[in-house]
């Protein structure tokens, strides 16, 4: 579990995150961008007068009704989740430091960082048991393949009994009772089974049917006893 983790270290990765804060000054067409840049500048000598006020100021000026009552606060997020600008400002600020203002396509940007969670490794304790699931599923897709062929093999090299398969994996030589293709219980209610029990070489050889997977991980031979 150790040398898989110590292995995979960028699965386990946390990226950076960062809060922000902001006041939008919406835009509606061209001729109002200019408007909407004055305005944002405006607001911005108010916030260098008084950057202790920005949430106050987020509740007086931006347009944004997702965040305007709460000061303007985003809460954490990396990066992808916000527009290119947007983002592009955020994550090149320091900690405390206000932008000038950003244009994007939603208006003009006023934002403030007010907090940065730096990309971090999650400790082996968190996704231990995480790595023992997937050590153990690569584990059992690897015995279950060298199992399979071994079956496969087993019931076509000899081809008039199960028993040396069972034997050899150590599994159970079951009986069905009559089945026919219209009235066939599990797992003959597989197509590609049914057809190769009721085959010639099954029929009138009484050999072994191919190992057959029938889904879920599941491989089955046949040979038939009595046919009418």
């Amino acid at each position: 579990v150790k040398a898989w983790y110590e292995g995979h270290q960028d699965r386990y990765e946390q990226s950076e995150e960062r809060r922000a804060s902001h006041i939008l000054i919406v835009t509606n067409g061209d001729t109002d961008k200019e408007k909407a840049k004055a305005k944002a500048e405006e607001v911005l000598k108010e916030v260098h007068k008084s950057p202790a006020r920005f949430a106050e100021l987020a509740k007086q000026y931006s347009q944004d009704p997702g965040s305007a009552q709460k000061g303007g606060d985003l809460g954490f997020f990396g990066r992808g989740m916000m527009v290119g600008a947007f983002e592009d400002a955020v994550f090149a600020l320091d900690k405390g430091r206000i932008s000038d203002p950003v244009r994007s396509e939603f208006g003009v940007h006023i934002i403030e960082v007010t907090d940065i969670k730096p990309s971090s490794i999650k400790p082996l304790d968190a996704v231990r048991d995480e790595i023992v699931a997937e050590l153990r599923a690569q584990e059992a897709g690897r015995r279950f393949a060298e199992l399979a062929e071994q079956f496969a093999n087993t019931v076509y090299e000899q081809p008039d009994s199960l028993a040396p398969a069972a034997e050899a994996i150590g599994l159970e030589v079951r009986t069905s009772d009559w089945i026919s293709r219209e009235s066939a219980p599990e797992p003959f209610n597989n197509e590609r089974l049914l057809n190769a029990v009721f085959g010639d070489e099954a029929t009138q050889k009484a050999r072994n049917t191919e190992a057959i997977e029938i889904g879920n991980g599941t491989l089955v031979s046949a040979r038939v006893k009595t046919f009418e």
